[in-house]
């Protein structure tokens, strides 16, 4: 089962500036998608949140699957025919982002996968223990929530 490598950061500010520049690129994905589906609608107004929303839902989430319970965060991501190489896995106190991309060799053109999703979560994890494998195709990151303990800790130290 191949390890996937996983980044930490404090915050969204203090991603590296390839990220970031995935994050524009969502929204704008979103944005688009969005007004897409406003067009469809014969320009309903008031519908902005319910379109906004779908984007989201349409480009965000794709293929996978948040699980939580006490302990912390599973997430499962169909991600076939990537390897581990391809695969980058963020973790941030409330969320985890992850991108995956590959050049498709077609004999016609050269084409790229990409997955790029992001998960926020209702509860901190502890981002330097959170792991990620590939195995058959599906990605597996398992992500622990803070505990009660540490929390009180963080919070004494940044007050």
């Amino acid at each position: 089962m191949p390890k996937i490598a996983v980044h930490m950061a404090a915050d969204e500010s203090s991603l590296p500036q390839v990220w970031l520049s995935r994050i524009e690129t969502l929204d704008e994905m979103i944005r688009c998608k969005s007004y897409e589906l406003f067009e469809a609608e014969d320009k309903p107004h008031g519908r902005d949140l319910d379109h906004w929303l779908e984007a989201e839902r349409l480009i965000l989430t794709g293929n996978g699957e948040l699980k939580s319970s006490d302990d912390g965060y599973e997430v499962l991501i169909s991600v076939p025919g990537f390897v581990a190489s391809e695969i980058e896995v963020q973790a941030l106190p409330h969320s985890l982002l992850v991108h995956a991309e590959s050049m498709l060799k077609d004999p016609n053109e050269e084409t790229t996968n990409c997955i790029v999703q992001r998960y926020d979560l209702s509860e901190p994890i502890d981002s330097s223990k959170v792991s990620a494998h590939l195995e058959k195709g599906v990605l597996q990151i398992i992500a622990p929530k803070v505990t009660a303990a540490k929390a009180t800790l963080t919070h004494a130290a940044t007050a």
